[in-house]
């Protein structure tokens, strides 16, 4: 609840202020040739203009002043000068290596069994079928269903292995119904390039 007072004091704070200052914007609107009055000319101000301790000036030299010119030299005396910094060239590092290390990576299952049916579609030289693959090969299939390993087919075969290989990929496709232009692969077969 403390907030909520604090909160609300400050509100009517605000609210007060920006009455006082919307009535006088109001008075000086009714009012464009009213002038202050200058207190400065009164013997006796009123007790209002005496309850603030005033400003208090400070005079400095003024620059474009000749006369100053002593007075300005000994303050920029007293002004530290910056801190210079000498630009440092370092040597290049290089990168060294204790050992050499070189990591060999296993091809995935379904990429080995992909590299089994191309190398067997090459050393017999007939057309391979992904699906009739999957049926034949479950030990390699292991978790794997049939459209995900004409995916997977698809996928490796687009590489450069196959085409090195000497190898033509011919993926039988249906219409597919529901996206307008877009065809549902059902098989992939391989064969040897003619040539």
């Amino acid at each position: 609840m403390d907030i909520i007072e604090k909160t609300w004091s400050i509100q009517q704070k605000i609210e007060e202020r920006t009455k006082r200052v919307r009535s006088m914007w109001l008075f000086m609107e009714r009012h464009p040739l009213y002038e202050l009055k200058d207190w400065s000319e009164e013997h006796r101000p009123p007790a209002w203009l005496m309850k603030s301790a005033g400003l208090g000036i400070k005079t400095h030299p003024w620059v474009r002043d000749p006369s100053c010119t002593d007075e300005l030299a000994s303050m920029a005396k007293g002004i530290a000068p910056a801190a210079v910094r000498l630009p440092v060239t370092r040597q290049r590092g290089t990168l060294t290596l204790e050992d050499q290390v070189t990591v060999d990576l296993e091809p995935k299952l379904y990429q080995q069994a992909v590299v089994e049916m191309m190398e067997a579609c090459k050393q017999t030289r007939r057309s391979q079928s992904a699906v009739t693959w999957f049926q034949e090969h479950p030990a390699l299939m292991i978790g794997m269903t049939a459209p995900l390993w004409v995916q997977c087919v698809l996928e490796e075969l687009y590489r450069p292995k196959a085409r090195q290989m000497g190898l033509q990929i011919d993926p039988k496709a249906t219409p597919f119904e529901v996206f307008d232009g877009n065809v549902l692969v059902t098989d992939v077969v391989i064969s040897v390039a003619p040539g």
